[in-house]
């Protein structure tokens, strides 16, 4: 095996450990402008939590989890996610009624919507 091959191997191997990680925190990057009212609104109005996203950027999001090889993304994983990074969302979520189960549906739909 050429010595470039084998970097490359192993970059690939490095990144697939630590891909979902990346799309983690690409992902919580989308929501730095959402205000806890604007995620109050959008549960009460039952809108997807991904709705500003465009063809061409699902597209753009399909390809990176391709790049980083992430087969999966665990729901707690997600919720992890936005309790670390955006807690002020997540109580929101949390305490508005139907919020949790809002919440898992745009999950499932991005998973599904990914691939993932």
């Amino acid at each position: 095996m050429a010595i470039g091959d084998a970097l490359q191997k192993v970059g690939t191997t490095f990144i697939a450990g630590f891909g979902d990680r990346v799309i983690l925190g690409a992902m919580i990057k989308l929501f730095e402008g959402t205000t806890p009212d604007d995620c109050y609104v959008t549960i009460m109005e039952n809108k997807p939590l991904f709705g500003n996203l465009s063809d061409m950027d699902w597209s753009h999001w399909t390809q990176m989890v391709k790049k980083y090889h992430v087969s999966q993304i665990p729901e707690e994983a997600i919720r992890q996610q936005f309790i670390k990074s955006r807690m002020d969302l997540m109580g929101v979520i949390c305490n508005t009624p139907g919020g949790e189960q809002w919440f898992h549906e745009q999950i499932m739909a991005a998973k599904k919507k990914l691939g993932v």
